[in-house]
């Protein structure tokens, strides 16, 4: 298999678990970009092999499929390194670049050559430029996957005006038309890392809880998985069919209340707990796995 074939398994297995490219870039923080390129075999595009091969192997997980043997096509197949040392793609000899001047008179330059020396020095800067942009993009996705536990811990402290919380909470839920819809509720410290106080996030939980019929709390364990909850009676808004999604970071809970029978979509079962109304529900499954709720 090689990798125009293996980037249109990947495509039949996206399609097959209907997701779009937008749903699996929010899942992996891998940009649409580079999605496109593995799905298209597109080599010119792939970032570097380092990151080529992390960013193929999270896919690959998220699609159930093998991470390991996806990884093999690609060793196999994308060598970009070794095109470069080797001059494959170069179309001039040593000679030319080491004899400047022409074998007439001996003191004519050959500007073909120069031409040739300085496109290869522009492409090797875009080269270093490039690697830099994929650097600061993986080192960007890692920060948003780890969040610094010591303003995890300040972002937690109880606020001192616990009555304000609540008239914010109150007014809030008045004022905003889509309450009659469920939504994630977040763990106080989840929200307080977005700029939350512990105690407004606390209130709004409580009022949420209270007035849908279930709760549904997802604990991730050691990997990020994401969630997606689909419209009630299975209706598409949009051209898309969640009516909420949103991503559980490891270690972290997400409450999730709703009404009713909701259908969720989870991209990593197996790397999540589920308790059900303050009781465990164990469900059994791997990768991507439909499961209705209650």
């Amino acid at each position: 298999m090689d990798l125009i074939q293996l980037g249109a398994r990947m495509r039949q297995e996206r399609e097959a678990r209907k997701l779009s490219l937008a749903d699996v870039t929010e899942a992996t923080k891998i940009s649409r970009r580079i999605l496109v390129a593995f799905e298209d075999g597109d080599t010119d595009h792939f970032p570097h092999p380092v990151y080529a091969k992390g960013f193929l192997r999270n896919y690959a997980r998220l699609l159930g499929m093998d991470p390991q043997e996806c990884v093999r096509v690609l060793e196999r197949e994308f060598h970009p390194d070794e095109d470069v040392e080797t001059g494959t793609n170069v179309g001039i000899s040593v000679k030319d670049l080491s004899d400047p001047c022409s074998k007439g008179g001996g003191s004519a330059p050959k500007w073909g050559a120069v031409a040739v020396v300085l496109v290869l020095l522009a492409l090797l800067g875009g080269l270093v430029w490039f690697m830099m942009q994929e650097g600061e993009a993986a080192r960007s996705a890692k920060a948003v996957a780890e969040p610094e536990v010591e303003q995890v811990l300040e972002s937690e402290k109880p606020s001192a005006k616990p009555e304000r919380a609540s008239e914010t909470g109150a007014s809030a839920s008045d004022s905003n038309p889509s309450d009659a819809l469920p939504v994630a509720v977040q763990e106080p410290s989840i929200a307080a890392s977005a700029g939350v106080s512990s105690s407004e996030a606390e209130q709004a939980a409580s009022s949420r809880e209270a007035k849908e019929d279930h709760l549904l709390e997802i604990t991730a364990e050691e990997d990020v998985c994401w969630v997606g909850v689909f419209h009630p009676d299975g209706e598409e808004i949009g051209d898309t069919p969640w009516g909420d999604e949103f991503t559980v970071q490891p270690g972290q809970t997400v409450k999730y209340a709703f009404n009713g029978q909701r259908k969720f979509r989870f991209g990593r079962l197996e790397r999540v707990q589920l308790v059900l109304d303050g009781k465990e529900h164990p469900v059994t499954g791997t990768g991507v796995v439909d499961v209705a709720l209650p």
